[in-house]
Parts: structure tokens; C-alpha cells; sequence
């Protein structure tokens, strides 16, 4: 059996047909997959992530033997991500399912033909990197985002029509979820540097990054981090149950909304004068609403009910809220009128991957979004486990 407790820690556990009462044999740090008997049932081989590659791991099972045990040993360290493993009866061979995931960013360009609403695409990054979590410049002009999956990951600067490539932070943490400052003259970021997720900041003219929150976030990467005119940021709370606002200037943090057990509050969005904050509360897998939140009065309306789609920013004149619609077949870019009265399709996304992330110019003419495509194919090894001879 393989579990992941609260507090993020990777168990593997075992268990007698004839015994209620599973038993932790290993419990780590890093992640652990594809847990598998070995053929003579005296040890238990599995995959666990070593920063960009996995191990095979070995360890030794006795069901009656309750002393400490060694740690796992490594049989084949450096191979390729991969999620499956199964082994011959004879314990020579083994076939390993090798994943090989990317994520590179696209540009997705409105026509100027209103009847034509397919947008144009162009890709902006490519390689066999993860490049995630992009977020657009208040001119316009650039685009922040996260480059990595796991760490390290850092923060990188790319013009939003494509181009050379800038590194903004150069820390061995994993940092993601950029977000820009009004001015455009800085980047907040979450990470995990020192072991707890927080939210930092980074100058755009050489000053070292700094921590600005004094308590931890909720540890997602993916999560959506914005920073406000007014100088406030925004952020889903630990628990996903609410929203939580960061002053960078003092530290201070507090709740925006009383946390709901039930719904999930997702994507949260500042109009462009910062006086509202669009976000999803998220009621079941089928149903789910925009809402806008007025930071003056705390008021609260509901925009939109229906199937999920995710605010991902305001149009300028602030009348329109643009989301998201990720669809089974399609991905969408639609304009909710703010005040609840109707939405149309502005623009549709062409599909190259599974789509992630997107975030809408300040006009709404560009769309820039993370495409993630996968690639599996399966390999034989021979002679893997050469403690066994």
C-alpha cells in the first residue's frame, strides 16, 4: 500500500491477507510510486523521485521481523520519470513504463474578424523543460513564469511576443506562481525555500529576493498568487476554503471571505482599479460560480453558475470578466459581464496539449497559456537488481 500523509510525507506499508492491521515499512520525504513485490516476495522494489530523474529502490520485507531495518538500497539510480513497473518470474527482467511530460508556453492571438473566433497560435518556449504558471505584465509587454516542475524551479522573464529568455531568481528551492507588481518593476513568487511555503519578492534591477509573509501557504504550486494596485496580494489560503490578503509592505495577512468547509475558492482575479477581487467558488465537480467580492464593503455577488470555467482577468474599462471554459473537446475565452448580466465566447483556443494556466493582456487581445504534452513509451531491462546475484 502507498499513502501521502497531511504533513506531505510518502508511506509504504504492508499488509497480511490475514491481518487487519497494516504495517509502515518506509516512509519518505520525496515521492514513491509503483510499489511491486519482488518475485520472491522477500522485498518490495519501487520508484522514488531524486530531483529531475527516479531511483529503483529496493527494500527488504520480513513479515515477522520487527527490527529496524536498513534503509532502502538503490539497484538502478538515474532513470527517467516513469509510472509503471512489473518484473519476470525469474526476477531477470523488468519492464519499466517511461514518461517523458513537457510543458512549453504558447501565444494565442485574437483575429480581427469577429466572425472568425479560432485565435492564432504561436509557440513561445520549447525544449523538454516545464515551463508553467505564466503571468502577463501590467504593460503588456512580458511575461513572468516558472521554469521546472520540481526543484529547482525558478523564475524566468520572457517578451510576450517571443524571444531570449531572462532568469530572474537563482535559488535551488522549488519557486513558482509569479505574480507582477502594478509598477511591473518587480515579481512576487511563491516558495519553498527553508521548507515551508511562503511568498517572496524579486526586483527586476538586480536587488537580492526577499521573503515578504511571516506564515506559510498552501504548498500547490499551481495555485494562483496576485498582486494588486494598492499594493495588496492575493492568494487561495491554506485549505483552498478561502482567500487569504498579503500586505508585502508590513506582512500582514488576513481572510477575505469567511472559509467555507464545503466549496473550494479558486483563480482569484483584481479588477483593474483594485477594488474587487472575480473569483471561482467551486460547489461539486459539476457545478461551480464566479463570484465578485467588493473590498469597500465586503459585499459579494455572483456573476456566474454553471459548469467550471476560471476567471483568468478583467477587461480594462472593468465591464467584463474573462474565463476560462475548459471543456472535454475545446478550451475557451469568455467575457462575463461583471455586473452578472450575460457572456459571449470571445476567442477560441486551438488545441496542442492539455492546456493550463492561461492569462488574458490587459486589452484582451492575447492569450498565453502552458501546453503540457506527454509521450510514454515502454523498456526492457535486463539484469537491474545485481544485489540479488
Amino acid at each position: 500500500l502507498y499513502t501521502v500523509s497531511d504533513r506531505g510525507r510518502h508511506g509504504l506499508w504492508t499488509m497480511s491477507p490475514h491481518r487487519d492491521q497494516p504495517r509502515l515499512v518506509f516512509e519518505s520525504d520525496a515521492p514513491i510510486q509503483s510499489p511491486r513485490w519482488s518475485p520472491t516476495g522477500d522485498a518490495v522494489y519501487f520508484l522514488r523521485v531524486n530531483g529531475p530523474t527516479m531511483n529503483l529502490c529496493k527494500l527488504p520485507v520480513k513479515s515477522r521481523d520487527r527490527r529496524p531495518r536498513p534503509p532502502p538500497l538503490v539497484v538502478l539510480p538515474g532513470i527517467q520519470m516513469g509510472s509503471a513497473l512489473t518484473f519476470s518470474r525469474d526476477g531477470r527482467l523488468m519492464l519499466y513504463a517511461r514518461e517523458l511530460v513537457q510543458s512549453n508556453l504558447w501565444s494565442f492571438k485574437r483575429r480581427p474578424s469577429k466572425g472568425n473566433r479560432l485565435a492564432i497560435p504561436t509557440q513561445l518556449t520549447s525544449g523538454t523543460s516545464f515551463d508553467g504558471s505564466p503571468h502577463i505584465s501590467p504593460d503588456g509587454r512580458w511575461v513572468a513564469f516558472a521554469k521546472g516542475d520540481r526543484s529547482p524551479a525558478n523564475i524566468f522573464l520572457l517578451p510576450v511576443e517571443g524571444g531570449d529568455e531572462r532568469q530572474l531568481t537563482f535559488r535551488k528551492s522549488m519557486n513558482a506562481c509569479p505574480a507582477w507588481s502594478p509598477s511591473g518593476d518587480e515579481v512576487a513568487f511563491a516558495s519553498d525555500d527553508g521548507g515551508a511555503w511562503r511568498i517572496w519578492r524579486a526586483s527586476l534591477h538586480g536587488a537580492p529576493a526577499k521573503v515578504i509573509s511571516r506564515g506559510g501557504m498552501a504548498a500547490a504550486p499551481g495555485l494562483s498568487l496576485v498582486w494588486a494596485p494598492g499594493n495588496r496580494i492575493v492568494y487561495q489560503a491554506p485549505g483552498g476554503a478561502t482567500l487569504s490578503v498579503l500586505d508585502p509592505g508590513t506582512g500582514e495577512e488576513r481572510h477575505l471571505l469567511t472559509p467555507d468547509s464545503i466549496a473550494k475558492v479558486l483563480s482569484p482575479q483584481w479588477s483593474p482599479r483594485g477594488d474587487r477581487i472575480a473569483f471561482l467558488r467551486w460547489l461539486d465537480p459539476s457545478r461551480a460560480g464566479i463570484w465578485v467580492l467588493s473590498t469597500a464593503d465586503q459585499s459579494l455577488a455572483r456573476v456566474y453558475d454553471g459548469p467550471p470555467m476560471y476567471p483568468i482577468g478583467w477587461s480594462s474599462d472593468a465591464r467584463w470578466i474573462y474565463a476560462w471554459d475548459h471543456g472535454d473537446r475545446e478550451d475557451r475565452i469568455v467575457q462575463i459581464a461583471s455586473d452578472g448580466s450575460g457572456q459571449r465566447v470571445v476567442m477560441e483556443l486551438p488545441r496542442k496539449g492539455n492546456l493550463l494556466n492561461p492569462v488574458i493582456t490587459p486589452d484582451g487581445s492575447r492569450v498565453v497559456a502552458s501546453i503540457i504534452t506527454r509521450q510514454t513509451d515502454v523498456w526492457l531491462v535486463e539484469s537491474f537488481d545485481r544485489s540479488s546475484k
